[in-house]
């Protein structure tokens, strides 16, 4: 599935595996890597996605955790919802939720 607006993004999904999300907006595959909350992509790992449940109880966990959101709740075309958190080392994780 791809590309989810408003992001040129393939989705590889199996209802039995982890989800794959592909970036295909990279234009410098040799500097460093940015990540999502900054509008220049470059090639190379962003972040972990993660499908929940319940985005709201995640966000309750991450907050009580004593993370701080970075972005969203973000809904997404392509039928989902989702949160973006950084961990201390700045790696990114997303919490995802499908939409009914």
């Amino acid at each position: 599935m791809g590309p989810v607006d408003p992001e040129p993004v393939v989705i590889l999904r199996h209802l039995q595996a982890p989800e794959v999300n592909l970036f295909l907006n990279a234009n410098v595959a040799e500097a460093p890597n940015i990540l999502m909350d900054v509008s220049e992509k470059h090639a190379g790992y962003t972040h972990l996605a993660l499908t929940v449940a319940d985005l709201v109880d995640a966000v309750a966990r991450v907050e009580a955790a004593g993370y701080r959101i970075a972005e969203g709740p973000v809904k997404f075309l392509g039928g989902h919802q989702a949160i973006f958190v950084r961990d201390p080392n700045g790696n990114v994780a997303e919490f995802n939720q499908p939409l009914p």
